[in-house]
């Protein structure tokens, strides 16, 4: 049970750690993927290599990119071996409700990462009635996840997802939050703390059976 959850979370290299040893740490707990900005993607190619580990490279930097921009770092991540592809939405679309645009965004740049795995991202903890209808707009438009950052209460969102996109929670530290989500249904967890949340899991596991 502890190895199945724990190769259904993904790793992130947005804290300044080194790429070598997050895909390392990501391929000894057999991790699901490794988050990464598009500059990280050809090192962690190389240490990623022949392991199950996928590359999940974010798009868009923090968000206010042109839409065209993102299409483009979209395409060229999957030429690169990316076989996840996390689209951060525009932050003053989302200020705005915006939802026509944020539609159209996701569209096109579904429409250019054709195959690859698609993950639609909002980066701030917003009001929970905008992220249940971006939530809902995500599965619409075909992506494969909705990407939220760690809240109480997130895993409500699940309630809204559809058309077989899954909800990925990310920033996750503590072994009785990452468990919670597991029981449920968060079909994505990404932590940097998998050897902690682990170690804890197992040791708990092991009382209990005494």
């Amino acid at each position: 049970e502890i190895t199945s959850a724990i190769s259904a979370s993904g790793a992130s290299l947005f804290t300044g750690q080194e790429v070598q040893k997050v895909c390392e740490r990501a391929i000894r707990f057999k991790q699901a993927s490794v988050r990464l900005p598009i500059t990280k993607l050809t090192q962690a190619s190389y240490y990623l290599a022949g392991s199950k580990v996928k590359i999940d490279c974010v798009i868009g930097g923090a968000g206010e990119t042109l839409v065209k921009v993102k299409a483009y770092e979209g395409k060229l991540a999957v030429r690169r071996g990316a076989k996840e592809i996390t689209l951060v939405i525009t932050p003053s679309l989302l200020d705005s409700c915006r939802y026509s645009e944020i539609r159209k965004e996701i569209k096109r740049v579904k429409r250019s990462v054709k195959k690859a795995c698609l993950k639609v991202r909002v980066e701030s903890v917003l009001a929970f009635a905008v992220l249940s209808r971006v939530a809902r707009l995500a599965c619409e438009v075909g992506a494969n996840y909705f990407s939220v950052p760690y809240f109480l209460g997130c895993e409500r969102l699940k309630m809204d997802m559809s058309r077989g996109c899954g909800l990925e929670i990310t920033g996750v530290e503590k072994t009785e939050d990452f468990q919670r989500l597991i029981q449920a249904g968060a079909s994505r967890i990404v932590t940097d703390r998998v050897d902690e949340i682990y170690a804890q899991w197992l040791k708990s596991a092991e009382e209990e059976t005494r």
